[in-house]
């Protein structure tokens, strides 16, 4: 700290950016504008050259405050770190540049980015990998090209998002270290992060209707650094969508599944002026196809497949790994999606606990029925899973319930008279739905009645009669006695609730 000046005073360092041609490809409103990731790459080195021992992998405040545009001609940008120490001990450190007022000699001095670096570093709670992987909801898989093109026009260098899920709930991408033509020290490589910033604008766009930029960020952890060409995993988890602001956390994983990078309160804002909206094609539409589905149980879990990714593994419990051992990769796969929605379900039923390890939470019984305790192992509700090749679904209720999902394909027409009786042929046959839709909705309300009565599917199929055949609704009997099996039609797939 001998090298800052009192508490209070300032002291300003001397920056020469280069500006190197992949800069250029960050771009607003048509100019080159200096990115906040690369900003906090060049105050967090300064700042480390100065003050000695100070710890640059925890920011406890960044504040973006006005773009430092690139004109054209410019090799260079000539800046300062204006640094300081404030009476907590925390070092602060902006990015200013100082401009002439118009043809005058005066001076000013224009404040870009402000990093605060904490004196005591601060804890981290790591999220369970449970809570973070495997994004829930019903997602928009918007393509790298659409998201470069129509919501974050950056060129080539910042296109870094390679997959992306969207959905009401976050989203989840897989990015890129980018080119290595950027500097990776101190905090890393600077593009996954600002890709994950892309991530949250498109959350911004598609569900609260605005063109974020980032303009805050509470907290910025660095726990691994990441580097140039590497794949990372990003989960973008909105905090609040309050009228034009934007609160995001992220978190930043390794193909292992280690944490990298986690930021805590992104702030993001329209810096446009109104002049930038979202094209109509990514806004999200009006109404949940499975809300009387939700309605009728005490909570329920559906996870797109494509979400679940390698290191979603890591949250087995030795039972669950154990079952698991001999799966191939498709079954391991639809396995580890229903694990994960039971998870959630278990961590919210208990309160939103995420101090339990995932791999402390078992969800099946020994013969492979799922079960969903609570994160101290108690079993309070009755659950159920199911899953086809698009997503996993879970519910809990007080009473014995049964889900399916199917997708909505002619297969089911096949073998018909293996699980319908005369009755339900007759019934589907000539039927305003069509006999495929109606086929399936004999189908998954049994398969959903198989999982609430704890009969085995053909049995079911023998004990069972389906007597009435809706659109949203359907009446099953079960020796006799009648139930209701709720549908719900979401983009091709079915979901069936019964709950006895």
């Amino acid at each position: 700290m001998e090298d800052l000046p009192k508490i209070g005073e300032k002291k300003r360092l001397p920056l020469s950016l280069s500006v190197k041609d992949y800069l250029r490809d960050h771009v607003f409103n048509g100019r080159a504008v200096f990115p906040a990731v690369e900003a906090m790459q060049v105050l967090a080195g300064s700042a480390r050259d100065t003050v000695p021992g100070l710890d640059v992998n925890v920011i406890a405040a960044a504040d973006f405050n006005k773009f430092l545009v690139i004109d054209p001609a410019m090799a260079v940008l000539e800046a300062f770190n204006e640094l300081e120490r404030d009476g907590t001990g925390d070092i602060i450190s902006r990015l200013v540049t100082v401009r002439k007022q118009g043809t005058t000699s005066i001076t000013r001095a224009v404040d870009h980015v402000t990093l605060r670096f904490p004196g005591a570093r601060p804890s981290i709670t790591v999220p369970p990998l449970d809570d973070t992987l495997g994004l829930e909801g019903i997602c928009l898989h918007p393509g790298k090209d659409d998201v470069y093109r129509d919501l974050v026009p950056f060129q080539p260098a910042y296109r870094n998002i390679e997959t992306l899920h969207v959905s009401e709930q976050g989203a989840l991408a897989l990015v890129n270290g980018g080119t290595a033509e950027a500097p990776a020290e101190p905090l890393g490589s600077p593009f996954p992060l600002d890709a994950a910033f892309h991530a949250a604008c498109v959350w911004g766009q598609r569900h609260a209707g605005i063109v974020g930029f980032p303009v805050h960020i509470d907290e910025r952890y660095i726990l691994k650094k990441t580097g140039a060409g590497a794949t990372y995993i990003t989960r973008v988890t909105p905090r609040s969508a309050d009228g034009a602001l934007l609160v995001f956390d992220l978190w930043i994983y390794d193909g292992s599944g280690d944490l990298c990078e986690s930021v805590r309160g992104l702030h993001m804002r329209d810096v446009s002026g109104g002049k930038l909206h979202p094209p109509h094609w990514i806004r999200s539409g009006a109404g949940d196809p499975l809300e009387k589905i939700r309605a009728r149980c005490h909570d329920m879990a559906i996870i797109e497949l494509d979400t679940i990714t390698a290191p979603c593994e890591k949250i087995f419990s030795v039972p669950e790994r154990e079952r698991s051992a001999s799966m191939r990769e498709k079954r391991r796969l639809t396995f580890c999606s229903a694990r994960l929605a039971l998870k959630k379900l278990s961590r919210r039923m208990a309160g939103s606990d995420m101090t339990a390890p995932p791999e402390t939470i078992t969800t099946i019984h020994p013969d492979g029925r799922p079960r969903c305790p609570g994160t101290d192992g108690a079993e309070t509700m009755r659950c159920t899973a199911s899953h086809d090749s698009r997503f996993a679904v879970a519910a809990l209720s007080e009473h014995p319930i049964g889900i399916d999902v199917e997708e909505i394909t002619p297969r089911v027409l096949k073998g018909r008279e293996h699980y319908m009786n005369p009755d339900e042929i007759a019934l589907v046959k000539g039927h305003p739905l069509g006999e495929m839709e109606a086929c399936l909705r004999v189908w998954s309300a049994k398969e959903a009645v198989s999982k609430a009565s704890g009969l085995h599917l053909v049995e079911t199929w023998r004990k069972s009669t389906v007597k009435e055949i809706g659109a949203n609704q359907s009446i099953i009997a079960i020796e006799g006695k009648n139930h209701k099996a709720l549908h719900g039609i979401v983009e091709g797939h079915m979901v069936t609730l019964v709950v006895l």
